[in-house]
């Protein structure tokens, strides 16, 4: 028998689903279920129990052997947020890498710890994901490309090569990105967007070509 790493999902959420999903289609987890601080104990997702909350993972650790934990955060800020709360548990549990198995990720490319690669996406030779980012659906990172850390790319977007995205950055659906260009931290590429320019930190961008729309925060939310 094949052993498989017993997994707890933190965040019970759409994106959470979809990461189960993920993990029961992946040879190399066993899902073990969730915890979640806003759905109670004994709430199924997908099949699977909602566990306890983010406080319950010292005890679930012990009682069932737990070897890896996936965040199923989608949005960027909050899902660096929750890596920090569950960091400072001090649980000894390693954040998993988590890739579908339809994903091509190329032998030269380098995937941080706790990044989620979804079914369908690419990543290309000598590409770099940085930790907790998300490559989702569809969505392709090319060759030399670089995801700083809580970066995401929406499904479907097309990132061409040597392209940096930076820290908490998020490329929305359907984006495209052209060749060396950079995007600075905590921005948001609007769906649909053509990127031709480098894009700068704290923006909101979109259109074709991108524009700069307005100014962000770094907390401000981008996913409704």
């Amino acid at each position: 028998m094949i052993h498989r790493t017993p997994i707890i999902i933190v965040g019970a959420a759409g994106h959470g689903s979809v990461i189960a999903d993920l993990i029961q289609r992946n040879s190399e987890y066993r899902l073990v279920g969730f915890v979640d601080s806003q759905k109670p104990a004994g709430t199924a997702v997908l099949g699977t129990p909602v566990l306890g909350d983010e406080n319950s993972l010292h005890d679930l650790r012990r009682h069932h052997d737990v070897g890896g934990l996936c965040l199923g955060v989608g949005d960027n800020w909050l899902r660096g947020q929750l890596a920090q709360r569950v960091a400072g548990l001090n649980l000894g549990i390693p954040f998993a890498t988590v890739v579908h198995p339809s994903a091509q990720i190329a032998l030269s490319a380098r995937l941080g710890r706790g990044v989620v690669v979804m079914a369908g996406a690419v990543v290309g030779c000598n590409a770099e994901v940085g930790d907790f980012c998300i490559v989702n659906t569809k969505a392709s990172l090319d060759h030399d490309g670089r995801m700083q850390p809580h970066s995401s790319l929406g499904p479907g977007a097309t990132v061409g090569g040597a392209v940096e995205i930076g820290a908490y950055t998020a490329v929305g659906i359907g984006a495209v990105v052209r060749e060396k260009v950079r995007i600075g931290d905590h921005t948001v590429i609007g769906a649909g967007a053509v990127v031709l320019r480098h894009i700068p930190d704290r923006v909101i961008a979109f259109g074709c070509p991108a524009r700069v729309i307005r100014p962000r925060a770094a907390s401000d939310p981008y996913l409704r």
